[in-house]
């Protein structure tokens, strides 16, 4: 199991890289053709979803339920 500290401290790079890859979206949203942004937003989605939400944050809230503030 992961200590707390470590896990506040993963979380925290997750819901940073998370807000990083939001702004880059609005980045490139309108700047871009349409299909490059399409690709660019699975791509962004994929990694949110599927990995730093869907691995490593499920992981640390299944141990740590209470830093889940969405619950």
């Amino acid at each position: 199991m992961m200590d707390r500290e470590l896990a506040v401290t993963i979380q925290n790079h997750c819901l940073a890289a998370i807000a990083e890859l939001s702004r880059l979206l609005y980045s490139a949203q309108g700047k871009c053709s349409d299909k490059e942004f399409e690709k660019i937003k699975r791509a962004v989605g994929l990694i949110i979803g599927q990995y730093l939400e869907g691995e490593i944050l499920q992981t640390i809230y299944s141990q740590h339920p209470d830093l889940d503030n969405l619950e």
